[in-house]
């Protein structure tokens, strides 16, 4: 609160936060602990996890091939540190998923567009996924998205020419900045994170049967990561992943 500039007059904060072991968990025996991932300055060690789903999984294709997608549901029972990835019962669905995906093409492609997430995000399906994905923490520490606001339209609000009804002096008040952090990982077990957005207001002066058609979704190479809303198919969290960093 230190840094808060001296004219501050509201600071309005919306955070997420989520801790859930998977609904279908990846069997840690699979997991290859000396893995390679294959990033934009060479090769490096990681562990890559392996899942096996024994019934169709949701995914996705682009029809130009230049994205393979899985959607990964999660639970809706808390991931703590004594619970075990087998737990015994069945687990209900949450209303959230984790979404990778990746160009399937080359180890040297960069990470789907967000046009062809926007694709992936719609064009979902049901069939048997072979998945491959490092086990990682992402972190983005406090950071500004103002500017990215701005390029998206948002700019009326950070002027004192626009009008918010419930100060005394609705002119005398604009968005000063918008600041953002997020923290994601996932393992065997399941997936966690956090988000948080701050907008300060200042006054004037955020392996399978080969059978059976099979959709393999490798990430040994840079892949998108994100949150998605199953309900509204809304994302709640995105980054790209162009090396793992273990938890």
């Amino acid at each position: 609160m230190n840094d808060l500039p001296p004219l501050t007059i509201a600071v309005l904060v919306n955070a997420l936060w989520f801790s859930c072991l998977w609904l279908d968990p990846f069997d840690k025996s699979l997991t290859a602990e000396d893995g390679e991932f294959f990033g934009p300055t060479g090769k490096r060690k990681c562990a890559m996890m392996f899942h096996r789903a024994e019934g169709k999984t949701e995914c996705a294709a682009l029809e130009d091939g230049s994205a393979v997608a899985a959607f990964l549901p999660l639970s809706d029972e808390y991931m703590s540190k004594e619970k075990s990835a087998t737990t015994s019962g069945p687990r209900r669905a949450s209303r959230l998923q984790l979404i990778v995906a990746v160009d399937p093409r080359s180890r040297e492609a960069p990470p789907p567009t967000t046009k062809g997430i926007a694709e992936l995000l719609r064009s979902r399906q049901n069939k048997k996924v072979a998945l491959q994905l490092p086990r990682t923490s992402l972190e983005l520490p406090a950071t500004s998205i103002l500017g990215e606001l701005n390029a998206l339209g948002i700019n009326r609000c950070c002027s004192f020419h626009n009008e918010f009804p419930g100060f005394d002096n609705p002119r005398d008040a604009r968005v000063d900045d918008v600041l953002h952090a997020t923290k994601l990982e996932f393992d065997e077990r399941g997936a966690k994170g956090a988000a948080v957005t701050a907008v300060v207001m200042v006054e004037k002066a955020m392996r399978m049967d080969r059978k059976e058609e099979v959709l393999y979704v490798i990430c040994d190479h840079p892949f998108f990561v994100g949150v998605v809303d199953s309900r509204t198919n809304v994302l709640i969290m995105a980054g790209y992943v162009y090396y793992p960093t273990p938890e």
